[in-house]
């Protein structure tokens, strides 16, 4: 049996974008969907994969096609559409390393204003939603209108990854945005539904406007840290700070909080005994 064939029953079967996923993987991993699974070897599928890096694919994608694909060869092995005696040449790759981990950074006060002050329409009240509730993104994205009420943004547990309930107090500055777009919805879904590169792409631009220096590293987390940060500077207990973000510890909120050199040369200013 071909891959296409298996790919055939394996799409009757799985949820859309498992097989999706397993498509894309497909084409970038394989080549060919019109090929026999005793032509996929671990060599074959190594040197596709050394392709795919010198092209500059990174390694966590390749590792993603590589963990799809090794799931349908299992399930089909399971069936007996490919033969059991045929190694998943998927599951025997290790790992390609990992991007290391970037510094998300803060913005400051001046850069926050600059930005509200020239983001326009939707975005205004998308990066103020960021600002001012320090909610992840997706939960900002899909937004509903009916979730706003009483001075408070209140989101199910189904929405939330703590899978806790979430009812967000709203200041009176985001009160003030939010009243003014809410007179102009149509529909109860506050933003049209957009990719995460294309909110990106908008955000950064907006900074670029609001000349803020290195606006190309930034990504929208940058202002959940932003909000996290702020509200510790006020003087906001951690718990009080990770409970409003939706983290499972405080420990998880440490992470968040950006406390700059000249800062800790002020806490022990004083220092004597």
């Amino acid at each position: 049996m071909k891959i296409s064939e298996i790919l055939e029953l394996y799409a009757e079967a799985k949820k859309p974008e498992t097989f999706r996923k397993v498509k894309t993987a497909v084409g970038r991993l394989i080549g060919s969907a019109s090929s026999w699974p005793e032509k996929i070897t671990l060599l074959t599928v190594e040197h596709k994969r050394k392709k795919l890096l010198e092209a500059g694919t990174k390694g966590q994608t390749i590792n993603t096609y590589c963990a799809s694909l090794s799931g349908m060869w299992n399930w089909a092995q399971q069936r007996g559409y490919i033969d059991r005696a045929l190694l998943n040449p998927f599951k025997a790759l290790d790992n390609l390393p990992g991007e290391p981990e970037k510094d998300i950074r803060d913005l400051t006060d001046s850069e926050v204003s600059r930005l509200l002050e020239v983001s326009e329409g939707l975005n205004h009240l998308r990066w103020a939603l960021h600002i001012y509730t320090g909610l992840r993104w997706n939960n900002i994205h899909n937004l509903l209108w009916s979730q706003i009420d009483d001075g408070f943004i209140k989101l199910p547990a189904n929405v939330m990854k703590s899978k806790r309930p979430l009812n967000l107090p709203i200041c009176e500055n985001l009160k003030i945005i939010l009243s003014e777009n809410r007179e102009k919805a149509v529909r109860d879904r506050v933003f049209k539904r957009r990719s995460y590169p294309t909110i990106l792409k908008y955000f950064r631009k907006d900074c670029e406007k609001a000349g803020i220096e290195r606006s190309e590293e930034l990504g929208l987390h940058s202002l959940r840290h932003t909000y996290a940060t702020k509200l510790y500077h006020l003087g906001k207990p951690i718990l009080m700070i990770s409970r409003l973000l939706d983290h499972s510890s405080q420990r998880v909120t440490e992470d968040y909080l950006h406390i700059k050199a000249e800062e800790m040369t002020e806490a022990i200013a004083g220092l004597s005994y």
